[in-house]
């Protein structure tokens, strides 16, 4: 996927032939980050990770789901950064598995100012750094002292059977079944839903939240109620019907 709204319509095709010679198969998103103001920045990523999720639709045995981040959309790396976050924890939160994040050594440090606090929350790299070397340039600290998980060591290799060069990619270890996704407790994720509101919504109501907990997976079912208060803020009473 892509943005919101692109599917590449081979990837059936390309999952169901690729898992049925035995191949490990994984799924990535390239964003296209975008939106201003940080609601509208967090929005934008959401919706993205919405939209990959939805289509990917990440199966245990598969690798995790990779993000593709080679375009900046004109933000700052303070922005980007917010974008980068706030899109891998939906798909951490949708699905319950800690994605890849795909960029070059030299996008990471002039974009996201070489920061480890991905690599510190968990997120591993897929470093594109093109060369003859026998081992990559790997951005923030070695990510985080955790290193490259995947290399992709060249957008040239020769593949028998293809008529075109493709890119290359190595695994840091033997057999990356370790990383695959684990089988799901209660079946793979389910599409997003937008919540459903009963009652009319009113100008100048304030939408209380109750705290409580949550240990990540799914989208949680979640109860709330619409009241009105003073102009003050202090005093707030329930609006019948209004609930969700």
């Amino acid at each position: 996927t892509e943005g919101t709204t692109y599917v590449d319509a081979t990837y059936p095709v390309n999952r169901a032939g690729a898992e049925g010679m035995g191949l490990r198969f994984g799924a990535y998103h390239f964003g296209r980050p975008t939106g201003s103001g940080a609601s509208g920045i967090a929005a934008n990523a959401i919706a993205q990770a919405d939209h990959f999720v939805q289509i990917a639709a990440p199966q245990s045995g598969e690798l995790p789901p990779v993000l593709d981040l080679e375009v900046t959309g004109g933000m700052s790396p303070a922005n980007l950064a917010a974008w980068t976050t706030a899109y891998m924890d939906e798909v951490k939160a949708r699905t319950g598995v800690s994605g890849f994040i795909y960029a070059s050594p030299d996008f990471w440090k002039k974009n996201l100012t070489n920061t480890a606090s991905f690599a510190l929350s968990g997120y591993r790299l897929w470093v594109a750094h093109w060369t003859a070397n026998a081992s990559p340039t790997v951005p923030a600290s070695n990510w985080g002292g955790l290193g490259w998980t995947f290399w992709q060591w060249t957008d040239c290799a020769k593949v028998t059977g293809f008529l075109h060069c493709v890119d290359g990619d190595r695994y840091v270890g033997l057999d990356p079944g370790p990383i695959a996704i684990a089988p799901y407790p209660s079946g793979p994720p389910s599409a997003s839903v937008p919540p459903t509101i009963v009652g009319t919504a009113k100008n100048g109501v304030t939408l209380a939240g109750i705290p409580g907990s949550w240990a990540g997976g799914k989208p949680i079912a979640f109860t709330y109620q619409w009241e009105q208060c003073d102009a003050a803020g202090g005093s707030c009473v329930p609006i019948s019907g209004a609930t969700g």
